[in-house]
């Protein structure tokens, strides 16, 4: 994506087959969903869990929220985002690493800073997803507070159906 100016926003890159990175990417061991933390806790670079899992969560996703996201946050009319056998959208797909971290904890602002994602089955609507995910690293750059986070998605039946890399900034810093 472009700005009007020309300027690069947002760039990336799409092939078939297994990416480089999804060798490198750690699978949370514990994978059995939890309810949402209430509350949930502040996150800080004191408290954030490097090295360890994120309780895991289940998301419901019938067929009509697939839609429901394709229309109204992709703006994406593509028929293969409806009715039965329906996929969701890469959007939604990323948007979970986000959700996974606020499971647990909140954080005032966020920036996405980069993503990585490995599809590894089509993901469909139609029934409840596991999130879970794995804090590999945690740093400070330009006065920002960043969190990576490796993220997989399973289908109801066990199976991986995504392998994500997140890179959000948890806490903005003064300019």
């Amino acid at each position: 994506m472009a700005k009007e100016s020309g300027e690069v926003c947002i760039a990336g890159t799409a092939g078939l087959g297994e990416a480089e990175f999804t060798r490198d990417l750690a699978v949370a061991r514990n994978r059995d969903p939890v309810p949402p933390a209430d509350p949930p806790t502040l996150l800080t670079p004191e408290n954030l869990p490097i090295g360890e899992d994120l309780p895991a969560m289940s998301v419901p996703m019938s067929t009509k929220d697939a839609e429901v996201y394709a229309d109204q946050f992709a703006r994406d009319p593509h028929p293969r985002w409806r009715g039965e056998g329906a996929r969701l959208h890469p959007g939604w797909i990323a948007g979970r690493c986000v959700r996974l971290t606020k499971h647990t904890y909140h954080y005032p602002a966020g920036i996405h800073a980069g993503s990585q994602i490995q599809m590894l089955a089509p993901a469909r609507a139609g029934q409840t997803l596991v999130v879970s995910g794995h804090v590999t690293d945690g740093y400070r750059r330009k006065q920002h507070e960043y969190c990576l986070l490796d993220v997989t998605i399973s289908d109801e039946s066990g199976r991986d159906v995504a392998r994500l890399r997140h890179r959000t900034i948890y806490q903005v810093g003064e300019a």
